[in-house]
């Protein structure tokens, strides 16, 4: 039979009073490190939900829903009458249109719902450095009625970058949202405020009978709890943004050909 190891046992006073406090340390500290990942993770799950608060109801409560909402977007590609772009849901359901841009002093497009009431209008300030669209509820335009302004994020810019500030933050030091993406790319994403929380999604989805009738077709995943009348909006605008962008660089293209 294989002797005891006895050195096992033998441990100086000292040693016995050092491993003592290590172990009571341990034990001390042990819940005080607990409660400190508790209280992290409780307040990362408190912003979380604070940030997805300000996502929630932009526009109206009646276009919040607690589920994943799909939306189709239909866009004429050639605008020869009014209406360029239909908004409908999982069932074929008309719930939104876009009227066609009215030109003068603000190029304004209005969103109107299924009953054809006016829900935002939605006006470029021609006067902008970085292409600003303001959006109102229904058919008003004084200050009280702004909801949130869109604008590119920079001058000048390879790839489509918006900032969508609410009507509270004067001040737009940091965005609210952001979008990037854009029509020509087939595909947009929009964040929420800087962070890479992702609350709504669109993709190209042609048909051949859309590509043979001269319309595009995207399909738009909105997250629960999120505005889609204010994410329809969005997409809207963003599609505004491209045209200009294309008109320019086909205008600069065309000077070029003379020089």
């Amino acid at each position: 039979m294989k002797e005891p190891d006895n050195d096992r046992w033998n441990i100086s006073p000292q040693n016995f009073i050092f491993e003592l406090r290590t172990r009571s340390i341990y034990l001390l500290f042990k819940p005080v490190a607990e409660i400190h990942r508790r209280k992290t993770e409780r307040e990362k799950k408190k912003k979380e939900e604070e940030e997805m608060d300000v996502a929630r109801v932009i526009v109206d409560k009646r276009f919040c829903a607690p589920y994943p909402v799909d939306l189709t977007i239909v866009r004429k590609v050639m605008r020869l009458t009014a209406g360029n772009f239909v908004i409908t849901d999982v069932n074929g359901d008309m719930l939104f249109k876009v009227k066609d841009p009215v030109f003068g002093l603000h190029d304004k497009r209005i969103l109107l719902d299924g009953s054809g009431s006016s829900v935002l209008n939605m006006r470029e300030k021609i006067v902008s450095l970085h292409h600003r669209w303001q959006v109102f509820r229904g058919v008003n335009k004084e200050p009280e009625d702004l909801l949130y302004t869109v604008k590119r994020s920079s001058m000048i810019q390879f790839k489509t970058k918006l900032d969508v500030f609410l009507s509270h933050n004067k001040e737009e030091k940091s965005c609210d949202f952001r979008v990037k993406g854009s029509w020509s790319q087939s595909s947009c994403v929009i964040y929420l405020g800087e962070s890479d929380t992702i609350i709504a999604e669109m993709n190209k989805n042609d048909t051949l009978k859309s590509v043979l009738f001269g319309k595009d077709n995207f399909s738009v995943t909105v997250y629960p709890n999120v505005d889609y009348a204010f994410i329809a909006s969005l997409i809207v605008i963003l599609d505004d943004v491209d045209r200009d962008a294309a008109a320019i660089a086909s205008t600069a293209s065309n000077l070029a050909g003379f020089i």
